[in-house]
């Protein structure tokens, strides 16, 4: 409380003085529309998003504008996630630039602490709005808009403004190389959007020495130039991804072009494709066909290079998130992606372990780096071992040390502890869960006096729309799942005189309503004091289930029921780990026949349901 109202009280004196980075601000303590000035060059990029800043030129009257009056309309910023004493900036580049070009020592700023979605929505907002925009712009907000919407093209597109046709052309242009986007960008430029369509099918190598050859003779080099020569370019069947014995006999095949089938007397490697449309149609099927299929048995979600640009994303690992969130949490999460590319000649290069939630990864980065501080902390304050626990310690190994001035690390331990396990499971494997859930919570329930009036008064009330008052007197119109849950906290005889006073109501006046009931139930499965036994018990590997997750959580659960243990210590032909090298079907299927007893184990995203 004292640091907000010290940060308030900065605040209301800011019109008076400039926050500069000597004054050592805490923005992550203001309230959200606090209104102060700082000096731009605390103000950074934004963090996502990959801040691309095409160069403007500024008109001379909105730079001189700003240098005789200063910056009048607010920046929009939020707090850096990674240093509470900068800011970065959500919308107003062009005034943040200029001011730090003519050296203006202070600007507005309205400080929101947006997430990353949110900041990165308010930044696509103002570029979307902005006027002079190129197709380059165009382009850099295709990206945006697709990384927001998760790969829908179709709502991406809409939200835009765009025939989906006009958004795939732009996003297609972000396959270009750098300097090409550059000069598609510069109207003094002789490189336009079509070269740069032809250009983003080439590998880099070639886009860079093209865009070369189109900046020393742009009157040879058009698009209509580019296209003929595109059309006829020959492609390396030897780096192929597809099976190519189809290639063989075909005549755009430039070894069966030769006389006398040369390629059989040399290195079919040699062979060329000259039909490039042919090319990439089967590359992309193998890709799709097979690429990612296989990449997503193995790693579970897989996305395309397209749909999150590295800025959007971030590499997981248990350095970063802990071991623990990393094993458990993360590993079967839905927002945990391997990203496979489909850009020419790295086609299939994948990344595996990327995150797509920003915001999820900063909270998970914060909560491990103040453990290993709080860690740290009481590791320095803990008292030392005695020599009796020293001497203990040695009875129970010999590798343990004799020296009583050694921390207690069993006491440190125990003092900082882990942060909740954060897992968002897939869709499918959710609501295969709550299913169960739901069926175990009715088994414990449905024979309960209280629960069936509960229900039947709820039923009347959401039939007849009559409302029951609260202790202050005010009645309140609540859902179906609400009133089962409310009443069934009521002893029987208030249910039974409600029921009474609803059929009354009846008679004056009607209604409807209805709810999904599985949320409901698993509510009151809450209530009941052994339901982690039950829905323990109710809990069995099905192939429905282990198809839900890849091969890495299936590991886990494998490992922490003691399956692995249990596997092993059987006199099968094949171990635990060269089972696993098998594809994912045949590793099910292996499990599934295997006599294990699963009635102790739950899967902690199960678990975490009830």
């Amino acid at each position: 409380m004292q640091n907000i109202e010290s940060a308030q009280a900065a605040t209301l004196s800011a019109a008076a003085m400039t926050i500069t980075a000597a004054s050592n601000m805490d923005f992550d303590s203001l309230t959200d529309g606090t209104v102060l000035r700082v000096d731009p060059a605390l103000i950074d990029d934004l963090s996502v998003g990959g801040n691309k800043r095409r160069k403007k030129t500024r008109s001379a009257g909105f730079v001189e504008s700003i240098r005789t009056r200063g910056v009048l309309q607010s920046l929009s910023v939020r707090p850096s996630p990674s240093n509470p004493h900068r800011l970065e900036l959500c919308a107003g580049y062009g005034r943040r630039d200029t001011a730090l070009e003519v050296d203006i020592a202070s600007v507005p700023v309205m400080v929101t602490h947006y997430s990353d979605k949110e900041a990165l929505a308010v930044m696509a907002a103002e570029n979307k709005e902005r006027e002079n925009v190129s197709i380059m712009d165009e382009a850099d907000l295709a990206e945006t808009y697709i990384s927001l919407h998760d790969g829908n093209y179709a709502d991406a597109a809409k939200e835009l403004g765009y025939s989906e046709a006009k958004f795939r052309d732009r996003l297609q242009l972000k396959r270009c190389i750098e300097s090409v986007q550059d000069h598609i960008a510069d109207p003094d430029s002789p490189v336009i959007a079509g070269h740069g369509l032809v250009l983003s099918i080439f590998d880099e190598e070639m886009q860079a020495k093209t865009l070369a050859a189109i900046l020393k003779d742009p009157q040879t080099y058009t698009v209509k130039y580019l296209k003929k020569s595109a059309g006829q370019r020959q492609l390396d069947l030897g780096k192929a991804k597809f099976d190519t014995s189809d290639c063989d006999a075909c005549s755009f095949n430039t070894c069966r072009q030769l006389a006398f089938n040369i390629c059989e007397e040399e290195d079919e490697s040699d062979a060329k494709c000259s039909k490039s449309s042919c090319y990439a149609e089967k590359t992309n099927a193998w890709l799709k066909e097979v690429r990612m299929v296989e990449l997503e048995e193995r790693f579970g979600n897989v996305i395309l290079w397209e749909t999150k640009p590295e800025s959007d994303r971030r590499t997981i690992d248990a350095k970063q998130v802990g071991v623990n969130q990393y094993k458990t949490g993360c590993m079967n999460c839905e927002k945990r992606c391997t990203v496979v590319d489909d850009r020419p000649f790295k086609w299939g290069d994948f990344e595996t372990d990327q995150c797509i939630d920003t915001d999820c990864y900063s909270t998970l980065t914060k909560a491990e780096n103040d453990k290993k501080k709080a860690k740290a902390k009481a590791k320095a304050n803990a008292k030392p071992k005695t020599i009796e626990q020293s001497q203990q310690q040695t009875v129970e190994s010999n590798t343990a040390s004799t020296n009583p001035t050694d921390v207690n690390e069993t006491a440190v331990e125990k003092e900082v502890e882990d942060a909740p396990i954060v897992s968002k499971s897939s869709k499918a494997i959710t609501e295969l869960y709550e299913q169960i859930h739901r069926a175990t919570s009715a088994e414990l329930i449905v024979d309960q006096p209280k629960f069936r009036l509960a229900v039947t008064l709820a039923s009347l009330c959401n039939s007849t729309g009559y409302r029951i008052a609260g202790t202050d007197g005010s009645s309140t119109r609540y859902g179906f799942n609400e009133m089962v849950l409310h009443y069934y906290t009521l002893d029987l005889k208030q249910v039974q005189a409600e029921m009474l006073n609803a059929v009354v109501h009846m008679a004056q006046s009607g209604g409807c309503g209805g709810e999904s009931g599985t949320a409901l139930m698993i509510e009151l499965l809450k209530q009941q004091e052994d339901r982690l036994e039950a829905v323990t018990q109710a809990w069995q590997p099905t192939e429905q289930i282990l198809a839900g997750y890849n091969l890495g959580a299936i590991e886990v659960i494998c490992k922490d029921s003691g399956f692995i243990d249990a596997f092993n210590g059987t006199s099968k032909e094949v171990s635990f780990d060269q089972l696993f090298k098998q594809k994912k079907p045949d590793v099910i299927k292996a499990i599934l026949a295997f006599d294990f007893d699963w009635t102790h184990y739950a899967p902690t995203d199960y678990l975490n349901l009830a």
